[in-house]
C-alpha cells in the first residue's frame, strides 16, 4: 500500500478463516510448517556463485493450497557458472540485474559519481566511475567508493571483492578490467584488506554459526594526483582498423 499510494485489495485465504492475502498477487501458498528438518540434496544454489550446493538442512513446509492470479509470473532463479555477466537469460543474469542497480543506486545516492555496476559470481562487484584522473574530486577517491559499497548492507557487504575502474574500462570486459590491475595497481598501497567481512562464495558457507570471509577493495583508478603529475593516453587502434580485423576473423571463419 505505501508504494501504490492506496490501500491494497485483498481476499480471504482458502485454508485460513479471517487470514487475508493480496488479491493480485502472482502466487499464494498456503500450508504450515512441520516439526521436522530436511537435509537437500545438490541442487542449482541462490548464491550467485554458479555450484552445485547439497546437504544443508531446512525446514519442512507442507502445501496445502496454490492460487495465482491470471497469467501469473514466477521469478525463481537458477544460477550456472556461465551466463554469469552480460544480462542474458532468465536466470543467474536476471537475478544479479537487480543486486547492480541497488548498488549503483546506493552509491549515487551518498554522491559518488558511477556509471554502473557489475557483479559477477555474486562476490566480486567491479564499479565502473564517471571520472579518472585529474578529473576525480580529491585522491583516493577509488578506494573511498570502495569502502562505502562494503558498508552497504547487502551487495556491498557480501562482495569479496570490490573494484573501482574508471570510464574508458569496460567493466563487462574481464580482459579490460584485468588490465587496469596490471597497469594502474599497487597491490599493497592501492587495496584496503578486511579480515573479517561477510563474504558471499562457497568457502563461506559454513552453517548457521558463522557465515565470514575476507574482503578486498581495489581501487584501479588512475593514480593522479596520488603519486604522478599526468598519465600517458591509452593506445587504442582506429576504428577503421578494428572493423578490418573483425571482418578478417569472419572471412577466416
Amino acid at each position: 500500500g505505501g508504494f501504490r499510494g492506496e490501500p491494497l485489495e485483498v481476499v480471504e485465504s482458502e485454508t485460513i478463516p479471517g487470514l487475508m492475502v493480496p488479491a493480485h498477487a502472482e502466487w499464494v501458498i498456503e500450508g504450515e510448517f512441520l516439526p521436522e528438518d530436511i537435509v537437500t540434496p545438490p541442487y542449482g544454489e541462490d548464491f550467485f556463485a554458479g555450484i552445485m550446493l547439497g546437504n544443508m538442512t531446512w525446514p519442512v513446509f507442507r502445501v496445502k493450497c496454490i492460487t495465482h492470479r491470471k497469467e501469473p509470473w514466477w521469478t525463481a532463479t537458477t544460477f550456472s557458472s556461465s551466463g554469469l555477466h552480460g544480462h542474458e537469460g532468465t536466470h543467474s543474469a536476471l537475478a544479479t540485474l537487480n543486486a547492480e542497480a541497488e548498488a549503483a543506486t546506493y552509491l549515487r545516492d551518498v554522491g559518488f559519481k558511477v556509471k554502473d555496476v557489475v557483479l559477477i559470481a555474486g562476490s566480486l562487484m567491479v564499479v565502473q566511475l564517471e571520472v579518472d584522473g585529474a578529473a576525480k574530486p580529491y585522491p583516493h577517491y577509488g578506494k573511498k567508493v570502495a569502502m562505502a559499497l562494503a558498508a552497504d548492507g547487502m551487495w556491498g557487504l557480501a562482495a569479496k571483492f570490490i573494484i573501482v575502474v574508471g570510464p574508458d574500462i569496460d567493466p563487462y570486459d574481464g580482459v579490460d578490467v584485468l588490465w587496469a590491475l596490471a597497469l594502474r595497481v599497487q597491490p599493497v598501497s592501492d587495496t584496503v584488506a578486511v579480515e573479517k567481512g561477510l563474504g558471499l562464495d562457497p568457502v563461506t558457507v559454513r552453517g548457521q554459526l558463522e557465515i565470514a570471509g575476507e574482503q578486498v577493495m581495489i581501487d584501479a583508478l588512475i593514480k593522479v594526483p596520488e603519486r604522478h603529475d599526468t598519465w600517458p593516453p591509452r593506445s587504442e587502434p582506429p576504428d577503421w582498423e578494428r572493423e578490418a580485423i573483425k571482418r578478417m576473423k569472419e572471412k577466416l571463419g
